[in-house]
């Protein structure tokens, strides 16, 4: 099972699809709250929802389940 890291914020709802997507994969999916940190809220603020991958390989919104899987296949 892989990990990852999405970089979220309550009340967003490509957010919440992001978040189906990768458990659906059977993925570990651990939320970061943007709002909860100003530099994240700087950063991600206009490209959430965006998933970050162990290697730090990241995908931004829109992805679907193929380019997920398809970044998980070169790790």
């Amino acid at each position: 099972m892989t990990a990852v890291t999405l970089y979220s914020k309550p009340d967003c709802h490509l957010c919440d699809l992001a978040y189906q997507l990768l458990t659906d994969l059977d993925l570990t999916v651990s939320v970061i709250d943007i709002q909860s940190n100003p530099v994240l809220m700087e950063k991600y603020h206009l490209t959430i929802p965006v998933v970050l991958f162990s290697n730090a390989a990241a995908l931004s919104w829109p992805f679907d389940t193929e380019a997920i899987q398809s970044l998980l296949s070169r790790l």
